[in-house]
């Protein structure tokens, strides 16, 4: 009985890791693309002096021509130690094909030394700091902005919850 059990458990085990492997692929094959129809993409732009400090930027192509813009920034999830802001890009990219403009970011984690929550809240300050000063020098008024996230980046997107 235990034989038929313990080959059992094998074949579940491979089972399982065949499914798991073939998710991941499938997930970066069907991960969505950027198109520039979409408009203005500006990738990997530093906010602060971390490794983790920096944000891809999409604006819509007529941006510069509006009056003014709402900005979308999302905050990845991850327990706090794990994620990445490519993670949802799909969403950023249809909010700005819908006219918004949009932002991801990456920040600190708690995995990392020196890391604290106080230094996530600190960076996305940061973040929109930077956001608003580097919209500016290209001639695009951003007049609102909203935070949406996953998991922890919805815990940021909504702290005093």
């Amino acid at each position: 009985m235990n034989k038929k059990v313990k080959k059992g458990c094998g074949c579940l085990l491979g089972a399982v890791l065949l499914l798991t492997i073939a998710g991941a692929v499938t997930l970066y094959v069907l991960r969505p693309k950027w198109h520039d129809e979409y408009g203005e993409r500006y990738k990997d732009i530093a906010y602060g002096s971390l490794k983790n400090n920096t944000y891809d930027l999409y604006l819509p192509h007529d941006a510069a021509e509006k009056d003014s813009l709402a900005l979308m920034l999302y905050v990845h999830g991850g327990s706090w130690i794990a994620g990445n802001k490519w993670d949802h890009n799909k969403e950023c990219y249809k909010w700005v094909q819908e006219g918004y403009a949009t932002a991801s970011m990456n920040y600190s984690l708690l995995n990392e030394e020196g890391t604290s929550l106080f230094t996530m809240l600190d960076e996305i300050e940061a973040c929109i700091r930077h956001i608003q000063s580097y919209t500016e020098e290209k001639g695009i008024h951003i007049s609102q902005m909203s935070i949406a996230g996953t998991s922890a980046g919805g815990h940021w997107a909504n702290p005093t919850t």
